[in-house]
């Protein structure tokens, strides 16, 4: 146990270190990887939509690649995931051999829960940052935001080489898309996931009366029951949450109970903070070392 944890503070270490080399380092450094902004005009949202991709440095199309697609929170955009660091630290811990190179993929989601909710693109609130979308999200996100990765860049269409994650409610989203489309994934993460968090235009019940308005919708978007009726053993699980974080912790550590009842490895941590994006900074490192780690 001694000797891990030496290992463990030994590469937090490193990695801070070139954090610091990386700041302040010339011009040129690290250079060739890039982050591009696409829009894609939905046709199955009807809407334009933005997303953000990292290329790893050294890209090539000789090369096949994992690809990552990392949901941002409610209230958010797709920004944030560059925001909190992680498409630096991917640089970082590439440059260093202790991640694989891999795309990240931050697609817009809205406060959509990647649902398919409605035929019909819809709001419900106050505005479209804090409002509740409807739409048919799932369907964009895999016939149109994966679509257009998998035939633009040179990535590996296999699922041993396709993760999603996501922060608060879309770490929720993302457990929900894993645990129905276990095939499609062979890593999901969870960080700080919720449902429901103050600030948005509907309270809880509401949200909830929404999200479950029927048995057959409990079935189809409710994680929990989702692991039960799927086969989840190709599948790796990270949640975590902070131990001061008032909306992911009970559902942190439901998940991790009832996950482990079937039997189900899953890495479940609690670590220090609370819910907010401060949170997430502090544990990118953690994150990536999951999904691309050697």
């Amino acid at each position: 146990m001694g000797f891990k944890f030496l290992k463990f503070s030994i590469l937090i270490i490193l990695v801070i270190f070139l954090s610091g080399i990386a700041s302040c380092a010339p011009e040129g450094y690290l250079s060739d990887s890039r982050t591009n902004k696409v829009g894609i005009n939905s046709e199955a949202l009807g809407i334009f939509m933005t997303i953000d991709i990292h290329v790893p440095r050294g890209y090539s199309d000789e090369e096949q690649y994992p690809v990552l697609y990392l949901l941002h929170d409610y209230a958010s955009n797709q920004s944030i995931t560059k925001q909190a660091g992680f498409f630096r630290m991917a640089d970082i811990l590439t440059e260093q051999g202790l991640i694989e190179p891999m795309l990240i993929v931050s697609p817009q989601i809205n406060n959509s829960y990647l649902l398919n909710s409605s035929e019909e693109t819809l709001i419900y609130g106050e505005d479209g940052v804090t409002g509740l979308y409807v739409g048919m999200f799932e369907e964009y996100f895999k016939k149109e935001v994966i679509g257009y990765i998998e035939s633009t860049y040179n990535i590996s269409k296999e699922s041993e080489n396709r993760f999603i994650g996501g922060i608060s409610t879309g770490g929720f989203a993302a457990l929900r898309m894993a645990f129905a489309n276990p095939d499609m994934f062979s890593k999901v993460g969870a960080h700080m996931p919720v449902l429901w968090t103050p600030g948005m235009d509907l309270t809880e019940i509401e949200l909830l009366r929404w999200y479950y308005p029927d048995e057959n919708s409990s079935k189809s978007r409710n994680p929990v029951v989702l692991a039960s009726e799927m086969n989840l053993e190709d599948l790796s699980i990270f949640i975590d949450c902070g131990d001061k974080d008032l909306y992911s912790m009970q559902f942190t550590e439901e998940m991790t109970v009832e996950l482990e009842k079937m039997n189900y490895t899953v890495d479940s941590r609690i670590f220090a903070g609370n819910h907010d994006i401060s949170y997430i900074e502090d544990h990118v490192i953690d994150y990536l070392m999951f999904y691309g780690g050697k």
